[in-house]
């Protein structure tokens, strides 16, 4: 596997084109409008702003879909400054005067915080990745077992312990609160053979992890938590030999399938005291901001702010993912997916948020660099999205290491890069290695 140490390309802003990944600028991030560490240039509007504001930009060519052979500067010497201290959340004073297309009010209709609402909290990380990562995997773990034991009770016909759900989620929120890449490495690397057991842990992991930079307040992430472990808890309910089946599935077995929304609300039906915000977001984690989704082709506003989160975090679990009926893609790759449909089926400043919270390339991702060395993404990806921690365990060969090492590719004197990210387990190693 061939690799080139010129990953990135200076360019002038007239030569921006549709399709590629601005990864720098020619000054730092906090200077200009962009609350994104990087950017895709979607649309003449985002190659307009650019333009207003630099003279040259660095495009990444491994990210980015078209790049012609037009004059080019490949990027040396050391990058422009860049924000300290984590990406602001969405919502910030500062963040919010970048922000000049969107004024949201304080609430929605259901009285639900909304992003850039005042009184959001902004979250420091309280603990390193080693220092937490024992608690997570205790938590990650926990959940996951309350879980199954929840499919167990479903196929007995009995009602669900939504209490040991919730009280599962709750730590689950005080371990990511403290540091969102352990809990985030577990969703990429730890595996499960039942996929809507998988499926219901890591949608709470990403969940959180969305809400935590949207700066919801901790019992707000537990309800957001709590819902998106029980969104599509009705699958359970689904024919074994459906949910299984490798071929391709007919119309009439989709609409079977989209069922799961129903299964999942009678499951709450059995319990009286069920928070409405919990309700309103499993009858709509399938409505698309533009009513093109499912049940009942909800839009706008009018679909639940926790729903709208659910949709986006549902859809990305699930392009990351090895499923019954599909092959699992880059999380870059799905990142990159999630914007495109921005303002099509997402809304876009909650897929800007979520990009924010994990990174381009999160904890737990397989990573080739420059040096065709190869490892997992650890730590930093939050921070700066294409300078993390690499944790290296192949040389340039391939060979593994007989003794693995950290790598700051943001303090590295040999300006080591990464090169393209790879699906976990592809490159013959997993993040199981590092977080599991």
């Amino acid at each position: 596997m061939q690799g080139s140490t010129q990953e990135e390309v200076r360019i002038d802003v007239g030569q921006l084109k549709l399709g590629m990944y601005v990864s720098r600028l020619d000054r730092p991030w906090e200077d200009s409008p962009f609350t994104l560490q990087g950017m895709w240039m979607e649309s003449v509007a985002d190659i307009e702003k650019v333009q207003r504001c630099c003279r040259y930009v660095y495009v990444d060519k491994n990210l980015s879909d078209s790049l012609t052979d037009m004059d080019q500067e490949t990027a040396s010497g050391p990058p422009p400054p860049h924000v300290s201290g984590p990406i602001p959340v969405v919502g910030e004073p500062h963040s919010q005067r970048r922000m000049d297309d969107w004024t949201p009010p304080a609430r929605d209709e259901q009285g639900a915080p909304l992003p850039g609402a005042g009184g959001v909290i902004r979250y420091e990380d309280e603990a390193s990745v080693t220092e937490e990562l024992p608690d997570a995997r205790i938590a990650v773990v926990n959940l996951e077992a309350t879980v199954a034991f929840a499919m167990e009770t479903i196929a007995e016909k009995e009602s669900i312990n939504l209490r040991a759900i919730t009280e599962a989620v709750k730590e689950l929120v005080a371990s990511i609160l403290r540091n969102p890449d352990p809990a985030i490495g577990f969703a990429i690397g730890r595996k499960q053979d039942n996929y809507t057991l998988r499926h219901c842990v890591n949608m709470a992991i990403w969940c959180i992890c969305l809400g935590r930079q949207l700066g919801l307040p901790r019992s707000d992430l537990a309800l957001l938590g709590t819902g998106a472990t029980l969104c599509d808890l009705g699958r359970a309910k689904l024919p074994h030999s459906l949910l299984g089946q490798p071929k391709k599935l007919s119309s009439w077995e989709i609409e079977v399938v989209r069922e799961h929304v129903n299964f999942s609300l009678e499951l709450l039906d059995e319990h009286v005291d069920v928070d409405p915000v919990i309700r309103r977001m499993v009858a709509q984690h399938h409505e698309h901001i533009n009513g093109s989704g499912y049940p009942n082709a909800v839009a706008g506003e009018d679909i639940d702010l926790y729903a709208r989160i659910a949709r986006i975090i549902d859809t990305f679990e699930a392009l990351i993912s090895t499923g019954p009926h599909r092959r699992p893609i880059t999380v870059s790759r799905a990142t990159k997916e999630l914007y495109s449909l921005r303002d099509q089926q997402f809304q876009k400043d909650l897929v800007e948020a979520f990009i924010s919270a994990i990174g381009i390339y999160p904890a737990g991702t397989s990573v080739q660099l420059s040096s065709r060395e190869a490892g997992i993404v650890v730590a930093g990806a939050r921070r700066n999205h294409l300078k993390p921690v690499i944790w290296r365990l192949t040389d340039a060969d391939g060979f593994q290491l007989a003794r693995p090492n950290a790598v700051n590719l943001a303090k590295d004197d040999q300006q080591r890069q990464i090169k393209r990210d790879f699906v976990d387990g592809e490159l013959g190693f997993s993040a199981r290695a590092f977080f599991c």
